[in-house]
């Protein structure tokens, strides 16, 4: 049913994957899903850039595809996982990479909302409006 699935992972949550991981080992296992996991690196302000090294943005998504890379090892025993790493606003990477990689299924989690969430909406629920695929939720 699902043959690509885009799987956002937020490595600075404290446990990241840990929810959408196992639901899309499982989806491999019954359906020979292809998985992306995908990070989006926050764009860093010319002000603070200017002060970092050169090759800073570079070593950072270095540092991520590693990391999930093992996160695809720890709770994915498969060759169908791939990692992808991309700079810019939240919702509109994952949206785009969705796009991209032409995938049937966007399968991430949300947190529990707080009022800013209801006042301009979280990733989440933007990616469900403007999502051109399926997109499961977790919670």
């Amino acid at each position: 049913m699902f043959h690509s699935i885009l799987v956002p992972i937020d490595l600075e949550h404290d446990n990241p994957g840990s929810r959408a991981l196992p639901k899309a080992a499982a989806l491999i296992d019954k359906h020979g899903s292809k998985v992306t996991l995908l990070n989006v690196l926050a764009p860093i302000p010319a002000v603070v850039a200017q002060n970092l090294p050169e090759d800073y943005e570079a070593q950072h998504k270095k540092e991520s595809e590693a990391e999930l890379e093992a996160l695809a090892k720890r709770y994915m025993n498969t060759d169908n996982v791939s990692v992808m790493v991309r700079h810019g606003g939240v919702y509109p990477e994952i949206l785009e990479a969705a796009s991209k990689l032409d995938v049937d299924l966007i399968l991430m989690h949300s947190h529990k909302p707080g009022l800013s969430d209801y006042l301009l909406g979280s990733n989440a629920a933007r990616v469900v409006r403007h999502s051109g695929c399926s997109v499961l939720v977790l919670r």
